[in-house]
């Protein structure tokens, strides 16, 4: 099966997918962050790298967890 896009160019079709809702709340200096876990892969997910921004702009690697939610001090 494939599709058509308006240009006219045929592709097959790609696993569902949706998006993830990030929420997170700050208490005492103590982040929790919570999403929604992606569901479409047959074999689920191995885990999911936590990035933040740092002051100079780089992204820095702050956990590399199999849940979906995380504390953060």
């Amino acid at each position: 099966m494939s599709v058509d896009d308006l240009c006219g160019f045929t592709s097959d079709l790609s696993i569902p997918s949706h998006t993830i809702f990030l929420g997170g709340k700050n208490n005492n200096d103590t982040v929790f962050i919570e999403w929604n876990p992606y569901t479409y892969w047959s074999n689920g997910i191995k885990d999911y790298i936590i990035q933040m921004r740092d002051n100079s702009g780089a992204m820095q690697t702050i956990d590399q967890i199999s849940g979906n939610k995380i504390r953060l001090s």
